[in-house]
């Protein structure tokens, strides 16, 4: 189903264009979209929360055509993180809506990288935190470069960008905060107790 990134009532974005700014009618609306990718890794956390609580979506313009959170894990199978999902999401679309963006909340892994370069009509990729925050907490492993750095090296066909919005940075790392992961078996587990307290701060 075709959900509008923004309200009727929210003219911010129709403002952007008639000053004739693409860029921050871009910025604008990946950070709309990183606030509904944000709630579908909450949504992932309390209410699985066995899997990394990573949400995406993907737009079409102003419009998410497709939405996801990661379910490797829960599924049992291992492609399945939140760009992937939120790309299976838009199979969906009865009108065949093609994908221009994806949003997700964390720096997609190498696996996911080379996923999304085989979609077609797909010309950008933004994220929230990235690989290293998870990372250094040991809930993912450390990759020797970033998805920028990879970008480059292996030239991948879409533009890469990481969306700077202070709070839901935070909002993220409050949520890597309060994960479990075995570190032999590779096992998570959300503390959705500890994560409910810690965002009522917000």
């Amino acid at each position: 189903m075709r959900e509008p990134l923004f309200t009727p009532a929210n003219r911010a974005p129709q403002l952007l264009e008639v000053g004739g700014d693409p860029n921050s009618v871009q910025d604008a609306r990946e950070a709309a979209a990183l606030h509904h990718a944000t709630a579908l890794a909450l949504e992932s956390a309390f209410t699985h929360g066995i899997d990394m609580p990573v949400g995406a979506v993907a737009l079409r313009g102003a419009e998410i055509v497709g939405r996801g959170f990661a379910s490797d894990r829960r599924l049992g199978q291992p492609i399945l993180h939140a760009e992937v999902m939120s790309l299976f999401d838009t199979k969906f679309d009865v009108a065949g809506a093609v994908s221009g963006t994806v949003v997700t909340t964390l720096e997609p892994c190498t696996q996911c990288q080379d996923y999304l370069a085989t979609q077609p009509g797909l010309t950008r990729v933004a994220f929230g935190l990235s690989r290293a925050d998870a990372a250094s907490r040991g809930l993912v492993n450390h990759h020797d470069e970033t998805i920028f750095e990879r970008a480059t090296r292996v030239s991948l066909p879409y533009e890469v960008v990481q969306v700077d919005d202070a709070h839901l940075r935070a909002v993220g790392l409050t949520i890597l905060d309060n994960i479990w992961r075995d570190t032999g078996t590779g096992a998570i587990r959300v503390d959705t107790a500890s994560l409910s307290l810690a965002l009522a701060d917000y």
